[in-house]
């Protein structure tokens, strides 16, 4: 089977989109499954930036921002600048306070915000829900360092999901990188 063009999902032209049905149907039945293994677990498996993740995944599957590689090393990179900015900002034992930002939490956010996409950007490894995922952990929501190996756990196995669901209905999802980039 031949691949259609593999462009970036901002292109209108992108080679291949889903129906709006199947998205919603697969991202929500994807997160459905990740939710029950979260609460047996008891444990961060969902959280906010693995949404857009599933959208991107299951509406634009052939796009260069679904490919696995570029998903998995996004929220890494993400989680690694959220990690860094609270080490940073001395905040890594310090509670989260969304209704009061100080100029601490503030000064974590932007650089977080700016590692994250400096990285992602530097690197080519474009799937932007990963600069959520920076936010998310410098905003101290998810401050411990087991839940940062709970919230990566979480991004391995939606991605699992999406691509056995895609490659099961034929929609040839990439299971690592797609074909090289012809803008490189």
């Amino acid at each position: 089977m031949r691949l259609p063009k593999r462009k970036n999902i901002a292109d209108i032209n992108t080679a291949y989109r889903s129906s709006p049905l199947y998205v919603v149907i697969c991202s929500v039945l994807t997160m459905a499954i990740i939710g029950v293994f979260a609460v047996w677990a008891a444990e961060p498996f969902v959280f906010p930036s693995l949404a857009p993740t599933l959208f991107i995944l299951f509406a634009f599957p052939l796009a260069q921002e679904a490919n696995p590689r570029n998903a998995i090393n996004a929220h890494l990179v993400g989680l690694l600048a959220g990690i860094a900015a609270l080490f940073v900002f001395g905040l890594v034992d310090v509670a989260p306070d969304v209704t009061d930002l100080d100029w601490h939490r503030l000064g974590a956010i932007l650089f977080a915000l700016a590692l994250a996409i400096g990285l992602i950007m530097g690197l080519r490894i474009l799937h932007i829900p990963g600069v959520a995922t920076a936010l998310i952990v410098a905003m101290g929501l998810l401050a411990a360092p087991a839940d940062w190996a709970f919230m990566f756990v979480g991004v391995i196995l939606v991605i699992l999901i999406a691509v056995a669901i895609n490659r099961a209905v034929g929609i040839p999802h990439p299971v690592w990188k797609g074909p090289p980039d012809p803008e490189k």
